[in-house]
């Protein structure tokens, strides 16, 4: 797992991604998950810094992207779920 600057890391891991906000001071996160033909499969509020967790149980094993605002900052990443 990578973390980039904004000091967020996302991850998967089977059919479930974490975001992990445990670095931020102050979350007020929006956090959107697309497949890779860009149709949303979720958007959520989350607002702790803690690890944020979404599972997929009806998905075929495939990439997502991972799309994280965070105040004004915006991290991306692609990370393979795979079905359970």
């Amino acid at each position: 797992s990578i973390t980039d600057k904004s000091g967020i890391t996302i991850w998967s891991n089977d059919n479930t991604v974490y975001v992990d906000f445990g670095k931020q001071p102050k979350v007020e996160a929006q956090i959107e998950i697309y497949n890779v033909l860009g149709q949303q499969l979720s958007n959520e509020k989350y607002g702790r810094s803690s690890v944020y967790h979404r599972a997929f149980n009806n998905l075929e094993a495939a990439y997502v992207i991972v799309r994280v605002k965070n105040n004004d900052d915006i991290t991306t990443k692609k990370v393979f779920i795979g079905a359970k």
